[in-house]
């Protein structure tokens, strides 16, 4: 079994910051979030943002981010009908039934996009659509205990991620690789600086 993070690693960029500009384009009034998301997008990306704030500044926008655009859930396929080409061709023919994506992106916008590579088993962020609460945040620290959670006792042979966010994830499998556009490299103590 081989694991695989989804932003900047399977997909050429964020997903959510794509699908928030896509939404944008059809829900102008979007517009007030677009600072909080790239201010912490930033945040996200540097790990200068913890799980519990991460969680907290999502609890406080997305109940209003769904007020604007209760369709965007129905956006997700449009979605991957424009933006499926920024699947990286490598992991198209890499990617096999039995492997798992792990990501902090939400369930709701990589589940199609899991459908169309074939792969069965997703570990993600999911909120409840209606109330936009957080039901589980996959991010950092937590991602080896929801994947130890559905897999217990095994130890995935290969880790694919463009980020040292994922490094408690690296921790639980044999062999760790970075992407960094489409070129893969093995995580080293050096590249790990």
């Amino acid at each position: 079994m081989n694991l695989y993070d989804f932003d900047n690693t399977i997909y050429d960029g964020e997903t959510t910051f794509d699908f928030f500009m896509f939404c944008l384009k059809r829900r102008p009034a979007l517009i007030k979030y677009l600072h909080k998301l790239v201010v912490n997008l930033i945040k996200y990306k540097f790990c200068l943002v913890s799980k519990d704030k991460l969680e907290k500044l999502l609890q406080e926008n997305f109940a209003g981010v769904i007020k604007i655009c209760p369709d965007f859930e129905e956006f997700t396929e449009l979605f991957w009908k424009e933006k499926y080409y920024k699947i990286k061709p490598i992991f198209r023919d890499m990617l096999k039934e039995d492997d798992v994506i792990v990501s902090a992106s939400f369930d709701f916008l990589l589940k199609p996009a899991c459908e169309k590579l074939g792969v069965k088993k997703l570990i993600c962020s999911h909120i409840d659509m209606g109330t936009g609460k957080v039901i589980q945040l996959c991010y950092r620290e937590n991602k080896p205990d929801l994947f130890l959670k559905m897999f217990p006792d095994t130890q995935p042979e290969n880790f694919y991620t463009d980020s040292k966010n994922d490094l408690p994830l690296m921790k639980i499998c044999k062999h760790n690789w970075y992407v960094k556009g489409n070129k893969i490299v093995p995580v080293t103590e050096r590249n790990l600086k």
